[in-house]
């Protein structure tokens, strides 16, 4: 901090500083900062009252699991292992919840008053409603339990104690080292290109993730960084794993209501109560038709994500990033990455 105020985050360097900012006191800044936003949520998680707050928390358990991969080597962090497994579980339990929710907002969605086959979207709703509120009851389980006190107690300690050995790597500037480690990340984003020409659910999905894992990256180095051409990266990024995200979304979607289809056909047409074949036929037809509009939208998105692949390598992103001597438009020092009590 500079006179007791946040570092500037505008796009040109700010605040000249002698010592760079190394990955280690990077890292432990952005793994305190999502710890703590997931703290914020976990209230309006347990009660379900705004949606939102789960996705929100479960958003901040991703981008630690993601700081972890990322920064994980250089931070050292004790109980570093045994935190990193707790926050699997942690996503786990919220990313049931959040896919019940998304499921169902969607089929909302679809049910106009005058729509025919609105009584049949209701029975779905009330049914998968049914296991939100036995998937939301294991996470409040989950948050009460023995496993989650533990991980507050580990998280507590790795960023109050010292760790058993210091990564050989924590002091290594960012400037050095991140452009690297992003080249490294858009690389794999631009990986498998070859197989998207016909791809499966399968595919997409594996895409997204890198995308989402780029885009976190290039996210928590941003401060470290010019910021204007790094913002162009997060912003196609972004908007790939967006569009990725609602085909994702909808493919869950046409599964769910295929396999009501096909329990009906295995009951001589009796489904559960209330539930049309002939209506779910037709919201499979629309949701069909909304997939193939959105893989047009991925395909342009892509193609101009693919056409940059040139300023994604490391010697092009080395340029973007601001050392010692360049000045620093945003940093962390080592008592800021520290957190206070739990």
């Amino acid at each position: 901090m500079t006179n007791g105020k946040p570092p500037s985050t505008s796009d040109s360097p700010a605040t000249h500083i002698s010592v760079p900012v190394t990955l280690g006191d990077a890292g432990r800044a952005v793994l305190l900062k999502h710890w703590q936003r997931a703290l914020r949520h976990e209230a309006g998680a347990r009660t379900g009252e705004d949606i939102e707050d789960v996705h929100r928390m479960r958003v901040a358990t991703r981008r630690l699991r993601s700081a972890f991969r990322f920064f994980g080597a250089y931070v050292g962090l004790l109980h570093q292992d045994e935190i990193i497994a707790g926050l699997r579980v942690l996503a786990q339990r919220l990313g049931a919840v959040r896919d019940l929710d998304v499921l169902i907002a969607r089929l909302d969605q679809e049910a106009d008053a005058d729509s025919p086959d609105r009584a049949t979207i209701d029975a779905i709703v009330a049914a998968l409603d049914g296991d939100r509120t036995r998937t939301r009851a294991d996470l409040v389980a989950f948050l009460d339990g023995r496993a989650m006190a533990t991980l507050r107690a580990q998280v507590a300690d790795g960023f109050t104690q010292p760790a058993s050995r210091s990564p050989a790597n924590r002091d290594r500037p960012v400037h050095e080292a991140g452009p690297r480690l992003l080249a490294r990340r858009a690389a794999r984003a631009l990986a498998g290109e070859a197989d998207l020409l016909a791809p499966t659910s399968d595919e997409l999905h594996d895409l997204r993730i890198r995308c989402k894992r780029l885009r976190y990256a290039a996210e928590f180095l941003l401060p470290y960084t010019q910021g204007k051409r790094l913002k162009q990266l997060i912003r196609l990024a972004t908007a790939l794993q967006d569009v990725l995200g609602e085909l994702h979304d909808g493919d869950v979607m046409l599964d769910t209501l295929r396999s009501l289809v096909e329990s009906a056909s295995q009951q001589n047409g009796v489904s559960l109560p209330g539930i049309e074949s002939a209506a779910v036929i037709r919201l499979l037809a629309r949701q069909s038709d909304r997939r193939d509009a959105l893989l047009l939208q991925f395909r342009s998105l892509w193609r101009e994500f693919a056409g940059g692949r040139r300023q994604w390598r490391r010697k092009r992103l080395g340029q973007w990033f601001i050392g010692p001597t360049d000045g620093l438009a945003g940093h962390v020092s080592r008592a800021e990455a520290v957190v206070p009590g739990n």
